[in-house]
């Protein structure tokens, strides 16, 4: 593969991850949760072209990260991947945090802590796809 390719596949490794893992939280681990403590908030038909642009960018910034720090340790990639999700979604929860009057303090530490993980996890898959596909 060339440079080019590397790149995108990075990216691509980031996005499954992200997808895949976020799309399990939300349905299978927190529904629940999130209809206890939202629902008088939620749509009555749900956008999903908003949360697809929100992982898709997250997904470039994250695997932008792996891919520049491809001689570093993994634990760099991962502590990147850990604060860009720290940033993402914690400008998402508390915004909703500041302006919405009704958003619950609780929702915004989970959703935060899980940004941290699930970020920090699909840095982490994009730099192990990255240095499998480089070497």
């Amino acid at each position: 593969m060339d440079i080019d390719e590397d790149y995108y596949m990075s990216y691509l490794s980031s996005l499954i991850t992200l997808l895949t893992l976020d799309g399990l939280w939300i349905w299978f681990c927190m529904r629940s949760f999130y209809l206890t403590k939202l629902n008088h908030l939620f749509a009555q038909n749900i956008s999903l072209a908003p949360r697809y642009s929100f992982i898709s960018y997250t997904s470039w910034d994250n695997h932008s990260c792996c891919y520049a720090s491809t001689s570093k340790p993994l634990i760099e990639t991962v502590i990147t991947g850990a604060l860009l999700g720290l940033i993402a979604y914690g400008t998402y929860d508390l915004t909703n945090q500041a302006t919405l009057k009704d958003w619950p303090l609780i929702v915004t530490i989970v959703d935060i802590a899980w940004g941290v993980i699930v970020t920090a996890l699909a840095a982490t898959a994009a730099a192990l796809s990255l240095s499998a596909l480089m070497h």
